[in-house]
């Protein structure tokens, strides 16, 4: 599906950030590291929700991600990526898991807010849904 939400594209400098952030979430997953990704992916007040469910703040996503590190698997698709400001960005991306221990596969459909803070970009809400866009 072709996703178009209005607005400014980022340049390529802040989407290759956001990028290598995915890339590191990636890597958390496979190496069953929710520590990195609760502190380098994540601003320390961000937020988490889906579902009936809401994770706030770097300890709470911290549980929500010591569940899903090394059980699962992280892909991912970006399908519109707009900037909001300089130092803001809105992603909607295609995000699935895939169990390391089983056929369990669970699709998603991901917004992620991006925020530029002392030259780093992180995120500071998800919101998330199952299902493919």
């Amino acid at each position: 599906m072709d996703i178009k939400v209005k607005g400014p594209a980022p340049s390529q400098e802040v989407l290759a950030a956001i990028s290598e952030k995915q890339v590191g979430m990636k890597k958390a997953f496979a190496e069953n590291d929710p520590i990195w990704v609760a502190n380098e992916f994540y601003t320390p007040n961000a937020w988490v929700f889906g579902g009936e469910d809401t994770w706030q703040g770097t300890e709470e996503i911290l549980e929500l991600y010591k569940a899903v590190c090394g059980a699962y698997t992280w892909t991912y698709e970006s399908m519109n990526t707009v900037a909001t400001s300089e130092d803001s960005v809105l992603d909607f991306i295609y995000g699935r898991i895939d169990s390391t221990s089983d056929d369990e596969v669970i699709e998603y459909k991901i917004l992620f807010g991006w925020q530029k803070i002392d030259g780093d970009w992180k995120c500071i809400t998800q919101m998330f849904a199952e299902g493919t866009w």
